[in-house]
């Protein structure tokens, strides 16, 4: 704990002292940590909650197991739902739910009372989709020119949910314009095979 707030030479420095978290000097001393912390219980190490970024006082530390520190980490993805916030590993414990079927719903943008529903189908998220599309947020999904399915649409305003869909619609359009000149072509093509 000393060693990687105060030494920058330790490998975890940058992740500790480089970030301006310290120990208070009263831990600088062993026998004060350990009449404040007590003996260290099995399976457990020091863990800065409810502040995973502040400093190791007595007020800040606990003694953690694996699953406490792994839910108290930085890079967790913390979702607040019905007035509770919790990070996902949680959220899919307390739901029994698959934490990457959870995980797949919120990376497809699926609203959050749909995806926080371990019996939500998919044919739910798209008739919910196609209520929305029709009310408040059509400008951020649309429906395909080509093949009327709903999509997402990101950067710019696109009208095709993909290539297929917008080289089959290119085509198509193509086709119509040159119409005429086409027909005129294939029979010319075929009058001079027949040999009229």
């Amino acid at each position: 704990m000393i060693q990687r707030c105060c030494n920058p030479k330790s490998s975890k420095f940058p992740y500790y002292g480089a970030k301006g978290i310290s120990v208070c000097l009263r831990w600088k001393t062993f026998r004060n940590f350990l009449d404040d912390m007590g003996e260290r219980p099995e399976g457990k190490t020091i863990d800065r909650f409810p502040d995973k970024n502040g400093n190791y006082t007595p007020e800040n530390c606990r003694w953690g197991d694996v699953a406490q520190q792994a839910n108290n980490r930085n890079s967790n993805r913390v979702i607040e739902f019905n007035g509770t916030k919790k990070t996902m590993a949680e959220w899919s414990k307390s739901l029994g739910m698959n934490y990457g079927k959870l995980q797949s719903r919120l990376d497809r943008n699926w609203p959050l009372h749909l995806a926080m529903n371990p019996s939500t189908r998919r044919r739910d998220v798209n008739r919910w989709f196609g209520r929305v599309v029709d009310k408040d947020l059509s400008d951020v999904f649309a429906n395909c020119k080509e093949c009327e399915s709903c999509f997402k649409v990101v950067g710019k305003k696109k009208t095709f949910c993909s290539l297929r869909c917008r080289q089959n619609n290119t085509k198509r359009a193509a086709y119509h314009l040159n119409r005429e000149s086409i027909n005129e072509a294939r029979r010319l093509k075929r009058a001079s095979q027949s040999g009229v």
